[in-house]
């Protein structure tokens, strides 16, 4: 839905950064947060089932028939390797392409240290499993890392138009909780634990004020509408279908819009003002037409972020896996280039955070209650969607039961703390 109103998120303290989940069997049933409370969902594959991505040792890869230099999406001639135990995998996986996977990255010495110039994608036929070709490339000696291309979900899409709804700016008690029974939150009670939030009209107090235009978010999602009156931008790119267009156009279009409202929606007569009013917003779209994100887009736009200026990543996306080879390949990219990463840690009330949000250079970003504590979900196993886990506490003051934010290990430190 495109609008000239950003609107702010009223459930989460940063930047609105609330992930989807996807099963790591083949399909789970799926139902967007936003959507309220749904008995049943659609079900949603957790990844493409025709792609692989393959990583190849340095060593086989200088004595194979790959060229030395390829472009990004390049195919390699024939989809043959010159190595033999790869080459029957992929006859037999019913190959169509075999491309670099990766754009080049500026740091040639760390895009060297990584390997991400020995990533590949394998596109097939879709008729042999692609977790069964996973297996079967894992197993040979040329081989360094394989993973499937994971499908990512975003969460919560931001409702509010105002700014004097923002609790998390300024909780003054002012959201009023949902009412199960006409399904709104135009008719509860008001609720919240006042001055529970996250100080923001304090820190524009500061010296910096709303924050610097040379300061880049990049919003890595659906997309973001283009030229936006209430969002200060500057150049992006469309890995979801490939091209210099990353407006918010898709089928399932609208998220990526209101995220980067959350961050930086300007602080002028507009709608209402993000965390970061000055700062710009750099628009990296990883969904395709069709409103699908998957992970080979969204490494893409992490190599894009680190190379062209970006000093903050948000993914307000993830998927239900503890690590993946080429996204971590990826992160690791962008954080030794200085960007500060953060990414969604879940919407399913689970005990185990979302990925990348648990990757240890990424800053997971979790829910909370107006009221001071982690957003839960209802006790009852009949008021949550499907894949979200009940809460023996119950569910919070704002009266949404249907879903809890995820949460990981107390110790410091810790993987997923």
């Amino acid at each position: 839905m495109r609008s000239s109103r950003l609107h702010p998120v009223r459930l989460a303290l940063s930047l609105g950064l609330l992930a989807g989940w996807c099963s790591q069997a083949g399909a789970r049933e799926f139902v967007p947060t936003q959507f309220g409370f749904q008995a049943s969902g659609k079900e949603t594959p957790a990844f493409a089932a025709d792609r692989v991505l393959v990583k190849f040792r340095a060593e086989s890869m200088a004595a194979s028939r790959i060229p030395a230099a390829m472009a990004h999406r390049q195919s390699v001639p024939d989809a043959v390797t010159g190595m033999a135990g790869v080459d029957d995998v992929i006859r037999g996986a019913g190959a169509r392409t075999l491309q670099r996977a990766f754009i080049e990255p500026a740091n040639a010495a760390m895009a060297q240290s990584l390997g991400v110039g020995r990533w590949f994608l394998l596109e097939t036929d879709g008729k042999v499993p692609v977790d069964v070709i996973t297996d079967r490339l894992a197993q040979l000696a040329d081989v360094e890392a394989v993973t499937l291309d994971w499908v990512a979900f975003p969460a919560v899409v931001p409702a509010d138009p105002l700014h004097a709804s923002h609790w998390g700016h300024n909780n003054t008690a002012q959201l009023l909780s949902y009412n199960w029974t006409n399904q709104n939150h135009e008719t509860g009670s008001p609720v919240g634990t006042i001055s529970f939030d996250c100080n923001t009209h304090a820190a524009w107090d500061g010296a910096q004020g709303y924050g610097s235009s040379s300061i880049v978010i990049a919003i890595i999602d659906s997309g973001v509408e283009v030229g936006h009156p209430d969002l200060t931008q500057v150049a992006g790119y469309d890995y979801g279908d490939n091209d210099t267009n990353p407006d918010d156009n898709s089928s399932s279009a609208g998220h990526g819009t209101a995220c980067a409202g959350v961050a930086a929606a300007r602080a002028n007569s507009l709608g209402s003002a993000g965390a970061a009013p000055n700062c710009s917003i750099m628009p990296l779209k990883v969904a395709n037409s069709a409103g699908s994100m998957f992970f080979s887009a969204i490494q893409n736009a992490l190599y894009f972020a680190a190379d062209n200026g970006a000093d903050v990543i948000a993914l307000s996306l993830g998927a239900a896996i503890s690590s993946d080879p080429a996204t971590d390949t990826a992160i690791n990219y962008a954080w030794n280039a200085g960007c500060v990463i953060l990414a969604a840690t879940g919407n399913e009330n689970a005990s185990t955070i979302s990925y990348p949000a648990v990757h240890a250079n990424v800053i997971g970003v979790g829910a909370a209650s107006p009221c001071g504590d982690r957003k839960r979900s209802s006790s009852s196993s009949g008021e949550v969607n499907p894949g979200v886990s009940t809460d023996p506490n119950g569910y919070t003051c704002d009266g949404e039961r249907w879903w809890g934010s995820n949460y990981g290990v107390t110790t410091q430190n810790g993987a997923g703390a």
